[in-house]
């Protein structure tokens, strides 16, 4: 098992952070805050509740989704490493890294995450159930660490739930379809908000080509 984190947020980053967000969105018309302040350790456990209700049908259609598409994303892709953007609990995540698992190709799982906490139980978990898998968690900021993310290998960059919710339009915009640009060259992008119906199932992006 080999497990590393790299933390990239000082000791200080968030109270500096929640200082700007506020003067700043104070000063807006109408006035706002980020809903990434939402999620301290209270507001992620909330939330993670929350996807468990019956009224919440995002992360069961996301699941449904990944169980029909996830062999068929790990072929197109044909990836040996998976990025997850926005990683939490990576709970969904198994089946992309089983379906990769399934294929042989698998190397090596980056979760992606400002959240130090549930990073380090997360990619603990992971470590502990896919042996022989090099776990590298980065705990970073959108805007500031994505070069963080190793740049080797088939990268596969997957952007799953509604974390794409907390960004502004215009930040949504340039993050979906296509991988981020800070990213670097990338394998594929499996992108949420790209997900959509049709009338034999759900359909998902399996190669969308970084831009």
């Amino acid at each position: 098992m080999t497990l590393s984190l790299s933390n990239h947020l000082a000791a200080d980053s968030a109270y500096h952070a929640l200082r700007r967000d506020v003067f700043e969105g104070l000063q807006k018309t109408p006035k706002s805050l980020p809903p990434k302040w939402f999620y301290d350790a209270v507001g992620s456990d909330l939330f993670d509740q929350i996807t468990r209700l019956p009224e919440y049908y995002p992360t069961r259609a996301e699941a449904e989704i990944l169980r029909a598409r996830a062999a068929e994303i790990a072929s197109a892709s044909e990836a040996d490493t998976l990025v997850e953007l926005g990683s939490g609990t990576s709970e969904k995540t198994r089946l992309l890294l089983d379906a990769l698992r399934a294929r042989g190709s698998l190397r090596r799982f980056v979760p992606f995450d400002v959240d130090a906490s549930i990073l380090s139980t997360a990619a603990a978990a992971i470590a502990q159930e896919y042996s022989g898998v090099e776990i590298k968690a980065v705990c970073g900021d959108f805007e500031e660490h994505l070069t963080e993310i190793p740049a080797d290998g088939r990268r596969l960059f997957v952007f799953l739930g509604s974390t794409i919710g907390n960004l502004t339009p215009g930040r949504a915009r340039t993050s979906s379809p296509r991988c981020p640009p800070r990213c670097g060259p990338a394998t594929a992008c499996c992108w949420a908000p790209t997900w959509s119906r049709t009338s034999s199932g759900w359909c998902a992006p399996t190669t969308i080509p970084p831009g």
